[in-house]
């Protein structure tokens, strides 16, 4: 029964660390543009400076406290403090009020915390 468990909680945290491969692969351009970029903008879809990069991330921190699967306390807090980070701060970004170069750091620094979180949890 515990063998049974044990693989279970492998196959998911092996699910949570493809989804973040998968958002490493789409999400790759650090820069800054000058310019506000739009969906005819060239590699639009890469930039990290979306939205969507944060809320790929939020959505995988929500997915790994709410698959059932235990995590250790710290990988715990990271999600709970990105998911109420990207609530506080994100959500308010807009036309004037652009994503900054510390809000991709954070998000990237919170990427590597998970993924290393999730690589303990499988040894």
């Amino acid at each position: 029964m515990n063998e049974r468990l044990n693989s279970n909680k492998k196959e998911k945290i092996g699910k949570f660390l493809n989804y973040l491969i998968g958002a490493k692969e789409i999400f790759y351009i650090d820069e800054l543009p000058t310019e506000r970029i739009t969906s005819v903008t060239p590699n639009f879809e890469h930039y990290k400076c979306r939205k969507a990069y944060f809320i790929t991330l939020q959505n995988l921190a929500d997915k790994i406290l709410t698959s059932g699967v235990q995590i250790n306390p710290e990988l715990k807090e990271i999600c709970e403090r990105f998911i109420d980070y990207v609530a506080k701060h994100i959500a308010e970004r807009n036309e004037t009020n652009f994503i900054t170069r510390e809000d991709i750091q954070h998000a990237d620094l919170v990427l590597n915390s998970i993924q290393a979180g999730l690589e303990t949890e499988l040894k």
